[in-house]
């Protein structure tokens, strides 16, 4: 695959440095690092793999996958050995992905994702949590001129379960909903014979109405359903939440931004770089998943795309200065022990220390401290 990136650059320090800010957030929230493999088995029945995804075969025939996307190896992991720990189970990490899309104009395989999952816990409160932690992180790192799209995969699979239609229908009303076409939305279900009500509900999703408008919309069209009443209340009490929590001016409700992944059950956002128009990662409820692995458990969680972070800061020069000053501390490679006990001094105090040997230049990486001629 070949680096993406020179391997010696400013660019790895700041993914690290991104990553390391990250972490702290999530730890601060009693969150533990967990690690997910790479390289796992494919289980046709139950893997949550998506169509970028990339495959292999073993040396015994058995399908491999690159893992590309962390939240089905974290219910997996939860499902087959860790649902006896205490609920609610909150992990977090920062790992490496490897999927085949597309990204500022090259094609882009590795990547990496940074988030955190709470696992056995429903209600509004834990959306409320992975929504702030996500929000703090951005902080963090300087991400300001974001927003963050709350949608439902609740309210739109319940529309679609009411339309009555084939899985090949459904992906159909699926692909036009994503390209926001609400015409081609009213064609299918016109030729399906779809009811009036249901296709008008479905043609608001796929609008560019603002959120307020498209549920309302909803709600007249089917207002004796309570399991759309139940989840609209559960959207709303969120938007108010954050509203009072002074998170306002980056909310924006919009039914049609649904995720690629088909885990979603509930509540799901997404985060989007107004600067630069990319996404730059999302999240939300994912009730079943865990089912497909052999235990149920409600979760939700989110993750993050580095490469967008950086793209993002670098766009907006917004990025955090990465490190303290220097203090540069000259060692006698003759005499070193004063020098390095300098040095140790400054690293003892926290402070980022650069050593010069002898004749004033820097040792290259891997050198074994004495200065070329």
């Amino acid at each position: 695959m070949g680096f993406q990136h020179e391997p010696l650059s400013l660019y790895v320090r700041r993914r690290r440095d991104i990553v390391s800010r990250s972490v702290s957030i999530f730890r601060g929230w009693n969150y533990h690092d967990i690690e997910v493999p790479l390289l796992d088995y494919v289980e046709p029945d139950t893997d949550a793999q998506g169509p970028r995804t990339f495959q292999i075969v073993d040396r015994e025939g058995n399908a491999m996958a690159l893992r590309s996307d962390g939240t089905p190896a974290i219910a997996k992991l939860y499902a087959r050995h860790l649902h006896r720990w205490p609920a609610p189970l909150r992990v977090c990490y920062a790992n490496r992905i490897v999927r085949s899309e597309r990204a500022l104009g090259r094609e882009q395989t590795e990547s990496y994702q940074l988030g955190v999952e709470m696992l056995g816990s429903n209600g509004v409160l834990s959306d409320l949590e992975v929504i702030l932690i996500c929000l703090e992180t951005l902080e963090a790192i300087g991400v300001r001129d974001h927003q963050l799209n709350l949608s439902s995969s609740a309210i739109y699979h319940h529309l679609l379960r009411k339309t009555g239609l084939p899985a090949i229908k459904r992906d159909a009303i699926n692909a036009a909903v994503r390209v926001r076409d609400p015409y081609e939305v009213r064609q299918i279900l016109h030729r399906c014979g779809t009811r009036h009500n249901i296709a008008q509900a479905l043609e608001a999703v796929a609008s560019l109405w603002g959120g307020e408008r498209q549920l309302r919309v909803i709600s007249q069209e089917l207002p004796n359903d309570r399991t759309l009443a139940g989840a609209i209340k559960h959207l709303e009490r969120l938007v108010q939440i954050l509203g009072e929590l002074g998170y306002g001016e980056h909310l924006n409700i919009d039914l049609g931004d649904l995720p690629d992944q088909d885990y979603y059950t509930g509540t799901v956002f997404s985060v989007v770089s107004e600067g630069v128009g990319r996404r730059l990662g999302g999240g939300g409820r994912y009730d079943d998943l865990c089912s497909r692995f052999g235990v149920a458990a409600p979760a939700a969680g989110f993750a993050l795309r580095l490469d967008a972070l950086i793209a993002t800061l670098q766009a907006s020069a917004s990025l955090a200065p990465l490190s303290s000053p220097v203090s540069v501390v000259r060692v006698d490679p003759e005499d070193p022990v004063p020098g390095l006990k300098e040095l140790l001094s400054h690293r003892r105090a926290n402070q980022n220390t650069r050593l010069i040997v002898g004749n004033g230049r820097p040792p290259m990486p891997g050198a074994s401290g004495k200065e070329s001629p």
